[in-house]
């Protein structure tokens, strides 16, 4: 199976690197391998999708679907799940300018995660997105019943 594996990555890396200029087959091989046979390696996974966003700048959903493939694997523990969707979100909202749709990603965790990194994230994107109706004290008060309705582990420590 893994050999099998191994010649599928390399058969697709050499036709691709062949494309990017500037990225050496060894770092495209190696990020394929860390994504797609070590799934969870937050920092491989961040790579990639920011790999594939510079080598294809005006069509960033290949690097969306870096992140998206890895969003709900049943192979991931909840903290790196947490820590994908806050990327990914966080990816939209910077890479795209979607604050919408990195709202709708914050969203699936709600509930889901406890985890500073991604509530503490979700509050920042808040923040920025002040408009006439959101005051910060709004917005605060909002993330704190958040934090503490879903994780109140995170409230009570210090």
């Amino acid at each position: 199976m893994l050999a099998s594996s191994t010649s599928q990555f390399c058969n697709i890396v050499r036709s691709e690197s062949v494309a990017v200029q500037g990225y050496s087959y060894e770092y495209l091989l190696t990020t394929l391998f860390i994504t797609f046979l070590v799934p969870g390696h937050i920092e491989a996974i961040v790579r990639f999708a920011n790999f594939e966003r510079r080598a294809s700048p005006q069509d960033i959903a290949t690097a969306e679907v870096v992140y998206a493939s890895q969003i709900g694997l049943d192979t991931i523990d909840e903290l790196t799940q947490a820590t994908t969707v806050t990327m990914y979100a966080r990816f939209l909202w910077r890479s795209k300018r979607d604050t919408d749709a990195a709202r709708a990603i914050f969203k699936t965790g709600e509930g889901k995660f406890c985890s500073r990194f991604y509530f503490s994230n979700y509050l920042k994107f808040e923040m920025e997105q002040l408009g006439k109706n959101r005051t910060i004290d709004r917005v605060l008060a909002e993330g704190y019943f958040k934090v503490a309705h879903d994780c109140p582990s995170i409230v009570s420590r210090r």
